[in-house]
């Protein structure tokens, strides 16, 4: 983008572009602009390219002597446009390295996939991860972003587009656990396995009197946690069986904040252990459905909610025995009999992330040059 401060006295300015050298007059190069305002985006540059400019004042009659200047296109590696972001932080604390939720909306200067969109910190140069959760083409995006830091205060980050043509989205890089259970290997560096398969799709347990079996994540999680995932069951879950899935300070064993299947009389129920622990039963079973699950361990109490796939809902939340130790992630199911079949548990994805009393907010500002 180019700026300037129109001359006293003129009535416009004229700019001509020359590529790999200054323009030595009026004809010298490629009249790009010659109007009366004090702002203009130079389009249609080739990257890695050195544009000179001149820029003259002018009354319609005589022209001052140009102003001049050299930029490699280089510089805008990022994106030929930009859109500053103002986040503000109404938590009550200062949050660093947090997956903040974003709705991009397409406009024609964008990739109609997004895959050219680039984020960076306040300095509008520091690449910051992202990842675009879902899109539709020449509409919108749903993209996560992992901000360093977003004080009380609020902070403003950036999004890039307009040049690149390969994503960057990485989920990975993003949050503090990610998993899709793709290929036929389940991922040893991230999770310790006890008796558990992965398929293209989804990691599998499966105990038939073969007692618990499942995973673990290797890395544990403070609290102010927030545990997201999508799982279903089959078997005997009730009589013989059992299972469960939440935070979990260790395998079988030590403080947890859990959904629990199989609580006596076929039901689920929420499980906190500490020294002491709290049980509370819902009447309902996650079983022979699919369900997506969101656990939010936060300082104070946990919040359990749970949504089947035939549409039952569930949401409460305990608090008399928070853990406040750091838990790791587990999958779990045991069968002690044959006499019913085996329980299965499949796990379809999963994902951990920072925590908020409320979620950052993020307010686009209009299309500016990127660089």
């Amino acid at each position: 983008i180019l700026n300037w401060t129109p001359g006293t006295g003129s009535t416009n300015t004229l700019i001509v572009r020359k590529q790999g050298s200054i323009p030595t007059s009026r004809t010298d190069g490629t009249t790009i602009y010659e109007d009366n305002g004090n702002a203009f985006i130079d389009t249609g540059l080739t990257d890695n390219t050195e544009y000179c400019y001149a820029l003259y004042a002018t009354d319609n009659t005589e022209y001052t002597e140009p102003l001049t200047g050299c930029i490699t296109t280089a510089e805008i590696a990022l994106g030929r446009y930009r859109k500053k972001i103002t986040v503000s932080n109404t938590s009550g604390s200062n949050l660093a390295n947090y997956q903040m939720k974003l709705t991009v909306t397409y406009n024609s200067n964008m990739n109609s996939t997004f895959k050219d969109l680039r984020f960076t910190s306040q300095d509008g140069l520091t690449s910051i991860p992202y990842w675009i959760e879902s899109y539709t083409a020449n509409s919108s995006a749903i993209v996560w972003v992992k901000v360093p830091s977003i004080p009380t205060s609020g902070v403003n980050v950036y999004m890039y587009y307009g040049t690149q043509t390969v994503s960057a989205s990485n989920p990975l890089n993003v949050f503090d656990l990610y998993d899709t259970f793709d290929g036929s290997s389940l991922n040893t560096a991230a999770w310790d396995n006890y008796g558990a398969s992965q398929t293209g799709g989804y990691a599998y347990v499966h105990s038939e009197a073969g007692g618990l079996k499942g995973i673990i994540s290797k890395a544990s999680y403070p609290i102010n946690s927030t545990l997201e995932y999508e799982i279903s069951y089959s078997g005997d879950v009730g009589d013989q069986g059992t299972g469960f899935h939440g935070f979990w300070q260790a395998w079988n064993s030590g403080h947890r904040t859990t959904f629990d299947e199989g609580c006596g009389a076929w039901q689920m129920c929420i499980r906190q252990t500490t020294s002491s622990s709290q049980v509370i039963s819902t009447g309902a079973l996650l079983n022979s459905y699919w369900s997506s699950v969101v656990i939010k361990w936060r300082t104070g109490g946990t919040n359990f909610y749970a949504l089947r796939s035939d549409g039952w809902s569930y949401s409460n939340t305990l608090s008399s025995y928070n853990p406040t130790v750091n838990l790791k992630v587990a999958f779990g199911a045991s069968d002690t009999s044959s006499a019913y079949g085996p329980v299965q548990m499949w796990v379809y994805w999963v994902r951990v992330r920072k925590y908020a009393t409320v979620e950052p907010s993020g307010v686009f500002s209009s299309e500016e040059a990127g660089r």
